[in-house]
């Protein structure tokens, strides 16, 4: 998927999204900015049932920018939990 941004006010200005065709899991995210450079890596390493249900547990974020260096993320002790529909709505975002 290729995900394009409508404004300047984002972090990115487009982003890769790779994905599996056999499941949709995703594989691989691309953020690139204004100009073209791709500014780092996100790749799904890890997938295991968590919060009911099969999920990526595992991620690094690496950058060209500085090849020596990664994040490594690991997701542990998920579960569920119930949120208010009022949390989703764009005047709640702007009180925060």
């Amino acid at each position: 998927l290729e995900l394009k941004a409508i404004n300047r006010k984002v972090s990115y200005d487009r982003i890769l999204y790779w994905i599996r065709r056999e499941d949709f899991w995703p594989m691989k995210l691309e953020f690139y900015v204004l100009s073209g450079q791709l500014l780092k890596t996100l790749t799904y390493t890890k997938f295991a049932e968590a919060a009911g249900r099969i999920r990526p547990v595992g991620m690094t974020m690496e950058s060209p920018l500085n090849p020596n260096q990664k994040t490594l993320m690991t997701f542990s002790d998920m579960h569920r939990t119930e949120l208010s529909n009022d949390i989703f709505r764009k005047n709640y975002l702007e009180r925060r």
